[in-house]
């Protein structure tokens, strides 16, 4: 964690500088093409986690963990995050199971999100979750 954070920290100070319309073309440049570097790399790093993460941590968790308890813990940590980012989370999970395309998972789904907050998805989707993307895809 300590790399990451320490490649974070120099993204920020490349920002810095690459706004800083007091500093040369050439360092703004410089800290331009080292900010698509690192993004490049950082990118490559959470894709790796998320394939990882897709893979083997959810496929055994579904096998070791019985439902009822990934059920409790999912309902505690929605009501453990803030209301927006419980928002995000429940796009986020419907977006995950439309990937799928599993019956079994969109019927678990159904089961474990109360029909009022699956009705409002489309309309986080639209307001809260869209916006994030699009400023991701800019990027």
């Amino acid at each position: 964690m300590s790399a990451l954070s320490s490649t974070l920290h120099r993204q920020t100070d490349a920002a810095s500088i690459a706004a800083d319309m007091k500093a040369s073309e050439n360092a703004r440049s410089t800290a331009i093409k080292s900010m698509v570097t690192t993004t490049a790399a950082f990118t490559e790093v959470v894709s790796s986690m998320l394939d990882r993460k897709n893979t083997l941590l959810g496929p055994t968790i579904a096998r070791l963990v019985p439902e009822k308890e990934q059920r409790v813990f999912n309902l505690k940590a929605i009501q453990s995050l803030g209301i927006w980012d419980s928002r995000l989370h429940l796009v986020g999970m419907n977006e995950a199971v439309e990937a799928t395309n599993d019956k079994a998972e969109r019927k678990l789904f159904e089961e474990g999100v109360p029909s009022l907050a699956r009705n409002v998805i489309p309309r986080f989707k639209r307001n809260l979750y869209d916006p994030i993307l699009s400023v991701v895809d800019e990027a």
